[in-house]
């Protein structure tokens, strides 16, 4: 059923990586608030770009090296995108994202022909994308995301997820996510987003309270039975 992959689908969202990147677990939320783009994209063609360097058994001799990776995407929609110097508009239908060629280094494999959910930064006339970044297959984009995509995300920015770690951090402007439980922060994950908390006399924050995730959080302690 759904739920019994929701742990596994939370690896796609965010990972932590060996090598030289290493990428803290991040809530959805957080890494759209933290994007200066996110689109729904399907990736039409990639494109590695060379460059000569030298030989170090032969010195006088020069070979070729993948200096980065350009993903021509299509672009099904956008849901954030700030003002920037690289062609993007919000009626763009194409985009080139650029990454590293080694995951070593955060770069991104995407699948050709692929749908995804992206995000992440734009400098100057490049956006770039990395490990560290939204990077989801589309299929794995629940239904409640979506509606957050549109409506909840970008509007409850202010409003901050943090780990749970250290007493300091436990503000009512902030949501607790990580606490060990690692099917209940999947739950928080997929099903709900961090917003304002309209009855609340003073400036206050909440996990969205809705169906699935109840459902999600009844799933999960059934799995916990004997």
């Amino acid at each position: 059923m759904w739920y019994t992959a929701l742990a596994l689908v939370l690896l796609v969202v965010g990972i932590e990586y060996g090598s030289a990147c290493s990428c803290a677990l991040t809530h959805t939320q957080t890494q759209f608030c933290t994007s200066d783009y996110v689109m729904a994209v399907r990736v039409k063609r990639v494109e590695n770009v060379f460059i000569k360097v030298k030989d170090v058994d032969i010195e006088s001799e020069r070979r070729l090296e993948v200096k980065e990776i350009k993903y021509h995407v299509a672009i099904n929609r956008i849901y954030k995108l700030e003002e920037n110097e690289a062609g993007l508009r919000q009626n763009s239908t194409v985009a080139v994202l650029y990454t590293s060629p080694q995951e070593s280094l955060c770069g991104v494999f995407l699948d050709s022909k692929t749908k995804y959910l992206v995000g992440g930064s734009i400098r100057g006339p490049r956006a770039g994308i990395n490990l560290c970044d939204l990077v989801v297959p589309w299929p794995h984009v629940t239904k409640q995301q979506k509606r957050y995509l549109i409506a909840r995300y970008g509007k409850n920015c202010h409003c901050q997820i943090y780990d749970g770690f250290g007493p300091e951090l436990d503000t009512p402007e902030k949501c607790k996510w990580r606490d060990g439980n690692r099917q209940k922060m999947t739950c928080l994950e997929r099903m709900t987003a961090c917003i304002t908390d309209k009855n609340s006399v003073t400036p206050r924050c909440k996990w969205h309270n809705n169906r699935r995730l109840r459902d999600c959080k009844a799933a999960a302690r059934q799995t916990q039975l004997p």
